[in-house]
């Protein structure tokens, strides 16, 4: 198999959704990191839409849409965790990888 027949059968693999949420959960890292904790429930709810308002401007989708369908809820996961159970998670994320280091997926 040639290196360009390799790259083919990997590319088939991934969408362009694929791509997009992986860009936009990694720019709402990003964001997240240069905001303040919420302290209550409601805060953490104007933060999350400010969230999808810089990061759906960026892939040019609706606020809604994007925390919706592209950013990943867990990215979320460090500010709600440390509201209900006081945080075991830290602050925030570095980077989208260390969502799947401290998050487990299926059985």
């Amino acid at each position: 198999m040639t290196a360009n027949k390799k790259w083919d059968n990997r590319a088939k693999q991934y969408t362009v959704d694929d791509i997009r949420v992986h860009k936009a959960s990694s720019l709402a890292i990003e964001v997240i990191k240069t905001m303040p904790r919420p302290e209550t429930k409601r805060e953490l709810q104007r933060y999350k839409r400010e969230v999808g308002k810089i990061v759906g401007k960026e892939i040019g989708e609706t606020p809604n849409d994007t925390l919706k369908d592209y950013v990943l809820p867990q990215v979320f996961l460090p500010w709600e965790e440390k509201l209900t159970y006081g945080g075991c998670f830290g602050d925030v994320f570095e980077s989208i990888e260390d969502i799947f280091e401290q998050v487990q997926y299926g059985p």
